[in-house]
């Protein structure tokens, strides 16, 4: 997805262990705003002489790296990080927003990284050489406001988008406390076809575990 920092064995990887560039966060986290579609960054798009004459132009290339099920489900999981988890701070933004906050040990590195369908940018704040930024200062309290506001303004006269679903995703009613399949008051949640809580698969893991 994008990441190319050398990364440490061990089981708290999953956690963020490992140090990367905020370009590298960037680019694996528009795999999922994209579909699954991993797109190599760049910096110069074309450069053209006053006489139109292009010296240098940039073939944008992209490459399927994982299933846009899967990308989609944890985008519709991350969208939650918003509505009502560590990203409250840009709900204001009145759009569907995938992000994820980030506060590295002793609070010395905030991160906030945060999508829509066509456009994503992730914000860093710290110090050059490690220290705190101060007891209070996580990544949804520190970043996500400079976040918030380059987006605004980025997203202006955009209109609101909706993260495309493809095929291969249900959603279904369900409790939020149990996770069971509910008629009414439930929360809609997105599942693989096949693996939600109506299914012969939950009927089977049910069983297996009874």
């Amino acid at each position: 997805m994008g990441i190319t920092s050398p990364l440490v064995n061990t089981l708290s990887l999953a956690l963020g262990v490992s140090g990367v560039t905020l370009q590298e966060l960037v680019q694996a986290y528009d795999v999922l705003a994209n579909q699954g579609q991993k797109v190599t960054p760049y910096f110069i798009k074309k450069i053209v002489d006053r006489t139109g004459n292009v010296f240098e132009e940039t073939i944008v290339k992209s490459e399927q790296v994982i299933d846009p099920r899967i990308a989609f489900l944890t985008t519709y999981v991350m969208q939650d990080v918003v509505k009502s988890g560590t990203g409250t701070r840009v709900r204001s933004i009145a759009r569907p927003v995938g992000a994820k906050t980030g506060t590295t040990n002793d609070n010395r590195d905030a991160w906030f990284i945060g999508f829509t369908p066509s456009l994503i940018a992730g914000v860093w704040v710290g110090f050059d050489q490690e220290a705190s930024l101060g007891n209070q200062e996580a990544g949804g309290r520190t970043a996500a406001p400079i976040w918030l506001y380059f987006m605004e303004k980025a997203l202006e006269k955009m209109p609101v988008e909706s993260f495309p679903v493809p095929d291969g995703i249900v959603f279904e009613k369900v409790d939020p406390k149990t996770g069971e399949s509910v008629s009414e008051r439930g929360i809609s949640e997105a599942f693989l076809l096949g693996t939600s809580p109506n299914s012969s698969f939950a009927d089977e893991i049910k069983s297996f575990f009874r």
